[in-house]
């Protein structure tokens, strides 16, 4: 959610991520982390460091074949010691501090579970790319294949939550749609979550819940069943087959990868 402090920043964050305009060519990612950081320094506050993490989760969103390159600049800034260990006034607290870093995970975390979860929650059910529950299914799997890890407990339940929690014999679109945020996440960073799915799925337990989506014809979007047959290949092959995010996106919303290319 977007608040006022974004209209004072995201002009000049925008610019370092599209430094011609915001439909051009994204930028490399060490260009990225090289145009952010005196932007930190120069701002150094909560609103700016909380504003940035939105504007991440925005374009993810809005841009979602970038969204490797994105993530892939937060691994790089998040590596950044002297970056990550900067002090920020506390807003709530004016005799205190807090790092650059625990506002910007917080937000993030914020940013990212406020799209995924909660599982009860029946609006925005569309399979469809304007969807940011979707995006944001693209952004956590991003994060983790980047080794950005934030969301590690939520993601493991949201592929819990779309596998093997709902009754699939009366499966709905909330189903088919935690369904598919499940196989994004197999897709592409199936093996960076592997330990601890199978804490909840031993054994052939993933594969095999991936295959009940197909007995169960779970999925009525046909890029979704592309995207399972995907996932399924790659846990199979022990997740050596995972796609790479873009790819992931392509297949399934072939219509917007052909409208974006």
């Amino acid at each position: 959610m977007t608040s006022l402090s974004d209209k004072k920043y995201w002009p000049d964050v925008s610019i370092v991520f599209y430094p011609t305009s915001f439909n051009s060519t994204i930028a490399p990612p060490t260009d990225i982390v090289s145009g952010l950081r005196p932007l930190i320094w120069k701002h150094r506050s909560a609103s700016f460091s909380q504003s940035f993490m939105r504007y991440v989760a925005e374009i993810a969103h809005t841009r979602p074949l970038d969204v490797s390159l994105i993530c892939e600049a937060l691994r790089l800034l998040f590596n950044c010691d002297n970056v990550l260990a900067l002090q920020i006034p506390d807003p709530d607290n004016k005799d205190s501090t807090l790092s650059f870093e625990y506002i910007a995970t917080m937000e993030l975390i914020e940013e990212i579970d406020t799209r995924l979860q909660d599982k009860y929650d029946e609006r925005k059910m569309e399979i469809s790319p304007d969807n940011e529950r979707i995006s944001g299914a693209l952004l956590s799997a991003s994060l983790l294949r980047h080794q950005v890890d934030v969301l590690q407990n939520t993601t493991v339940d949201i592929i819990c939550s779309g596998l093997c929690e709902f009754g699939r014999k009366n499966a709905n679109k909330l189903d088919e749609l935690f369904g598919v945020m499940s196989i994004i996440h197999i897709a592409v960073a199936g093996n960076f979550l592997l330990k601890d799915l199978q804490k909840h799925l031993p054994g052939d337990g993933i594969i095999q819940a991936l295959k009940n989506c197909i007995e169960t014809e779970l999925f009525k979007v046909k890029g979704a069943r592309a995207l399972l047959d995907v996932a399924i290949a790659s846990a199979e092959s022990g997740y050596t087959k995972n796609v790479a995010e873009e790819q992931a996106w392509r297949i399934l919303f072939p219509t917007y990868a052909a409208q974006n290319s």
